[in-house]
């Protein structure tokens, strides 16, 4: 899911407080600054917990922030 980069750091913020670099449920790191970088080793973006085709919303407590790969792969498994 793309959405505005200010939306994207204020999530960050709310899951990741103050730190520049994190990992997301499968345990690759990303970094604050690679936002929507789909070409970086740490891009990351954000994905709906429970997807929205499932009943999932974008309230943001069913949004995650996830390497761009983790993303990638959980849409090629079903969610």
């Amino acid at each position: 899911m793309k959405i505005k980069r200010e939306t994207a750091m204020k999530l960050w913020d709310r899951q990741f407080g103050g730190a520049t670099t994190a990992s997301d449920f499968k345990g690759r790191v990303i970094l604050k600054a690679a936002y929507g970088q789909d070409g970086s080793q740490f891009g990351w973006n954000i994905d709906h917990i429970q997807p929205k085709a499932l009943g999932g919303t974008d309230r943001k407590e069913n949004l995650q922030i996830v390497h761009i790969e983790t993303n990638r792969e959980k849409a090629t498994n079903g969610g």
